[in-house]
């Protein structure tokens, strides 16, 4: 299993992250990662809210492995 860490921030300074853990990381090509990424980000209310008030913003994201229990 892997986590997903999002990070955005505003060009006013806005923050918002949050992270997820997703199955079949591994699994997936870039592609399909990006579409991941993209639902993540516009089923977040509170990315989405900082999003749609932002002249700008900066979107990044990093992976860590869990291991299985």
């Amino acid at each position: 299993m892997t986590t997903i860490a999002v990070k955005i921030e505003t060009v006013s300074g806005a923050k918002v992250e949050f992270s997820h853990e997703v199955f079949i990381w591994d699994e997936l090509n870039q592609f399909e990662r990006d579409d991941i990424i993209s639902l993540l980000v516009n089923g977040n209310d509170d990315a989405q809210a900082v999003i749609s008030v932002s002249t700008g913003y900066t979107l990044s994201w990093s992976q860590s492995e869990n291991e299985a229990p």
